[in-house]
């Protein structure tokens, strides 16, 4: 019952837009011979999507009045009906802003995908759940992790998959408080770009709540839902 909520709750994702040149007509898909392979296509019409619609949105991202947008991906009815991508910076830890270099954007143009990833990550674990790679939700996470056996304690072993999942581990983390703009090392997420094993770094935590009782934004915890998927398959 649970995994079935994740995975169609968070597989919605039909309308998936990135960060990601080029401006073809709305109505001509350009698909490369790995994407025919993957997904059937169609025009935007043939799906009840008004490709003037579309065109205005291409022209008003390539003209500057949208700023910040790499690609737009449009699935529907299960077919790939528009795929754009566009000039932008690539991002980069160590640049002005986080601004790496200028980049043409296409689709194998390897990509920052920045809070869209707990999404993606959430429907992998409904994914793995229904092909039963994972038991259910309520899977200690430490359990995963048997290198990190010296990083448990009796309270931490209470922390679930499902916990991660809606950011109530009760993991001490600071990823609001202090912002990520501001590059203060107290910060937690920039703290797994600088770290050795982000996920000892995440799993070596004390616990300053329940876990299960306070919600608080804790991107580290997908780091460490992403690794449990990979254990798992």
């Amino acid at each position: 019952m649970m995994s079935r909520r994740f995975l169609f709750a968070l597989t919605g994702f039909l309308f998936i837009v990135f960060l990601l040149t080029g401006c073809a007509p709305a109505s001509e898909i350009p698909v490369t011979e790995q994407q025919a392979g993957a997904w059937q296509t169609a025009s935007p019409a043939e799906v009840g999507i008004d490709d003037q619609l579309l065109n205005a949105a291409v022209e008003r991202i390539q003209n500057g009045s949208y700023q910040n947008v790499h690609s737009i991906l449009i699935v529907k009815d299960g077919k790939l009906v528009f795929e754009e991508y566009f000039s932008g910076y690539a991002w980069d830890y160590a640049g002005d802003g986080f601004k790496g270099e200028l980049t043409d954007f296409d689709a194998e143009t390897p990509h920052n995908l920045a809070s869209v990833t707990k999404s993606f990550t959430s429907t992998l674990i409904g994914i793995a759940i229904d092909k039963g790679f994972i038991t259910g939700v309520d899977e200690e996470v430490y359990a995963f992790f048997p290198e990190y056996a010296d990083l448990r304690d009796e309270t931490k072993d209470t922390i679930t998959l499902e916990h991660l999942l809606t950011m109530t581990s009760g993991l001490e983390w600071n990823g609001m408080d202090v912002p990520v703009s501001t590059r203060d090392a107290r910060n937690d997420l920039l703290q797994l770009f600088l770290v050795d094993d982000p996920i000892a770094y995440v799993l070596a935590k004390p616990v300053d709540n329940e876990p299960g009782t306070r919600w608080y934004y804790n991107g580290g915890g997908t780091n460490v839902l992403g690794e449990v998927i990979r254990e798992a398959t």
